[in-house]
């Protein structure tokens, strides 16, 4: 969001993992961000929010993922 890119002082490199579950879904509690001090806390709560609603196909085990997230000043 706008308010969020205010926020935001100069590009931040942020590894973020996740579980999902055997429904497909990412529950927001198994997302975390490294280092998460780096960030606002509007912005740790707009990526939350969005992760958590992402979907993948239903399974009958959990799995991780990671990867790095760069945010950019413009």
């Amino acid at each position: 969001s706008e308010v969020a890119a205010a926020t935001i002082d100069g590009s931040r490199t942020v590894k973020i993992r996740f579980r999902v579950v055997e429904a497909g879904n990412v529950p927001r509690g198994e997302i975390k961000i490294t280092p998460e001090s780096i960030l606002s806390d509007i912005v740790k709560t707009e990526i939350l929010d969005q992760i958590s609603r992402w979907r993948f196909e239903p399974a009958d085990y959990t799995a991780f993922a990671e990867f790095e997230y760069k945010i950019v000043k413009r």
